[in-house]
């Protein structure tokens, strides 16, 4: 199911990688699942070069590679836009105004292996989005205070006395780099909807990079090879991973912005159908009453379609 991995150059940068992404489904009234989607986002991988100046000297510099088979994300959006109607009912593709309603980071556990429909029982654990705002707001609060800049006089290799960092023995971030972190974490909860409309507008994704994480760690993982061929250490595992809940339904959003005009067409080819057919109709013109109803109809028909092609 994965994607085949390029051959990679002698002098390639780009180390061998096997991501996915994890759609999960679930409700109140119906088995949580998940379904894997290949993706291939390998990590830039660092290079240092000698450059040689005007002056005639050689310098260091320091650059980040991109495999040439990097997707994008509105690549990967595509593909799970399409992953996610291949696991709903055919019928449900074509129904007018129904489709992705919602999109948001979870968590989830497995429960067991695949079934023959390639989904995985899963438990999700929905993350609380106010809860996770509230704590970005705290520490970003840290930074507001009148000595914070003198307590916290941290840079890349040194610490101050106050910083959690400044002990070998403790895991917790630099305070300076937590701030940074709860700043573009307030951010992207501040537009935390881009998510469902990178999957309903997927051409647009690439500007937003949604897939580096909204209100949690990027929903894309790396899994070795050895545990995609052993399917019981991948999905017999008890620890919590990163995925992406589709939501489906009735969008009412754009039923607002779009139904409107649609109504009015539906009354008025209905209207003008009727109006043709009796007046036709009382001349004893049946026949004529039924080509000026056609015409009627592919007026209007016509009509609907500029609409949507200006």
């Amino acid at each position: 199911m994965f994607l085949k991995q390029p051959n990679d150059k002698p002098n390639s940068m780009a180390r061998p990688a096997r991501q996915c992404c994890f759609i999960c489904f679930g409700g109140k009234r119906q088995q949580e699942y998940a379904v894997l989607v290949p993706c291939f986002r390998p990590n830039p991988q660092p290079r240092i070069r000698k450059i040689k100046t005007k002056e005639g000297t050689e310098r260091l510099n320091f650059e980040i590679f991109r495999h040439d088979s990097f997707e994008s994300d509105s690549t990967i959006y595509k593909r799970l836009n399409e992953v996610c109607y291949q696991h709903q009912p055919k019928f449900k593709r074509w129904i007018p105004f129904y489709g992705v309603v919602e999109v948001r980071e979870v968590k989830f556990r497995f429960l067991g292996i695949k079934d023959k429909s390639n989904r995985h029982r899963v438990h999700i654990y929905r993350l609380n989005i106010n809860e996770i705002g509230e704590e970005a707001k705290n520490t970003i609060a840290i930074s507001r205070h009148p000595d914070y800049w003198d307590t916290y006089g941290c840079c890349d290799e040194w610490h101050s006395d106050a910083c959690p960092a400044s002990t070998d023995y403790t895991a917790e971030p630099c305070i300076v780099k937590r701030v940074e972190v709860a700043q573009l974490r307030r951010n992207n909860l501040e537009t935390y909807s881009l998510l469902t409309d990178c999957v309903r507008d997927p051409q647009s994704a690439d500007e937003y990079e949604t897939l580096k994480g909204m209100a949690q760690e990027s929903p894309i993982i790396d899994l070795k090879i050895s545990e995609i061929d052993d399917q019981s250490k991948v999905f017999g595992r008890k620890n919590e991973m990163p995925g992406l809940e589709f939501i489906m339904g009735w969008q009412f959003d754009r039923m607002e912005s779009e139904l409107p005009f649609f109504v009015f067409c539906i009354l008025l080819i209905t209207l003008a159908i009727w109006i043709v057919v009796i007046v036709s109709g009382l001349a004893g013109e049946w026949t004529l009453s039924t080509a000026l109803g056609q015409i009627a109809l592919g007026s209007v028909a016509i009509l609907v379609g500029l609409r949507y092609l200006v």
